[in-house]
């Protein structure tokens, strides 16, 4: 009677622990999906409220400025998400997800501050990546920003940039559900719990089962054993879904994915302004004409060729696009890079930025 309430009991605590792993996973994967269409509703929201009719580039580089923002905070995610130790912002940098103007800005603020690295590794826990967001939380500060930049030009109406910046918090919310899932496992107390369960259970199974067993219950303890203990090990493989697994999210396909999409959004923008825009000359009208037909054929190649940076053809009239899966795939070639001195000059439409 004993061994079979506690068959029960233990099979009831493996069943939760999967349970809850799963649903984890689960939570995980529908948070990154989320990541992406709420990147795609603030750039798609952003440019449906402008008027590109009236100071069409100036607008543009604010769309510009928008993706690239919306884009650097992508990558803080997905680096965060799996859990890389980098303090170093050069591959933001090399991704024109960064401009060393607000580079020089995060170091002066404390968002980079040097760590010695106790594991010897470039993997570890997010909260000695990041223990206090740092990264993310300037970002967020230069998109509401920037929002805040152009509501003070009449490009949209207070309500509308009161929408644009609860998308933006709903990025936010999404970060912190990610970066829960992927830096708070199963309690420690509740874990070793767990395991003491399962010893004490594995004992009584052996001393019931001997008399009937014999010399046969050391090896249906271990099998039993196996089996328990296999189950707590599939738990913590699948409570985090952003490892390198196989079963784990692919999260460089989808940062991809999301990078075509925003980039396909400005593509739309520069042909619409291109064809809104006022032409006083008979040579403006023709500039225009060659602009758009400069998209549409690099849009052609865009849809016939593979996306690669080094085969982007040069007449596209739009700033260079971030590249976010370097951010995941490139590690940083200088380590002691953060700590140089900035020289470069400030832009001078420096929208969001110090």
């Amino acid at each position: 009677d004993t061994l079979t309430v506690f068959n029960l009991f233990i099979g009831l605590m493996i069943s939760f622990r999967l349970n809850s792993a799963f649903n984890q996973w689960r939570a995980g994967v529908v948070a990154i999906a989320s990541v992406a269409e709420a990147a795609r509703g603030i750039v798609a929201s952003t440019a449906s409220m402008v008027d590109f009719a009236v100071g069409g580039e100036e607008k543009l580089h604010f769309m510009s400025e928008m993706r690239r923002y919306v884009c650097l905070y992508v990558s803080i995610i997905v680096q965060d998400a799996r859990g890389y130790l980098r303090d170093d912002i050069q591959p933001f940098i090399a991704g024109n997800l960064l401009k060393e103007t607000e580079a020089d800005e995060m170091r002066r603020c404390g968002v980079v501050i040097s760590r010695k690295d106790t594991a010897g590794s470039d993997y570890s826990t997010i909260l000695q990546a990041n223990p206090h967001k740092l990264r993310a939380t300037i970002v967020e500060v230069w998109l509401r920003r920037l929002i805040q930049s152009g509501g003070r030009r009449n490009w949209f109406a207070p309500p509308q940039a009161a929408s644009l910046n609860a998308n933006v918090s709903s990025l936010v919310s999404l970060y912190t559900t990610i970066y829960n899932i992927a830096n708070i496992p199963i309690p420690f107390n509740y874990a070793h719990f767990l395991t003491l369960m399962m010893v004490l259970y594995l004992t009584l199974y052996a001393f019931v089962i001997v008399q009937s067993s014999g010399f046969a219950t050391p090896l249906w303890v271990f099998l039993w054993g196996f089996v328990l203990f296999s189950c707590d090990d599939l738990a913590r493989e699948i409570e985090c879904p952003f490892g390198l697994d196989s079963n784990d999210i692919d999260l460089e396909s989808r940062i991809v994915r999301m990078e075509e999409e925003l980039d396909v959004i400005l593509r739309s923008l520069h042909y619409y302004e291109a064809t809104v825009r006022p032409t006083e000359t008979t040579n403006k009208q023709s500039n225009h004409i060659e602009s758009i037909n400069w998209i549409k054929s690099s849009t052609s190649q865009y849809n016939s060729v593979s996306f690669d940076e080094e085969t982007q053809s040069n007449e596209i009239p739009m700033t260079p696009a971030p590249v976010l899966r370097n951010v995941l795939t490139s590690p940083s070639e200088e380590e002691n890079e953060q700590t140089s001195p900035i020289t470069s000059s400030i832009n001078n439409n420096n929208y969001g930025t110090v």
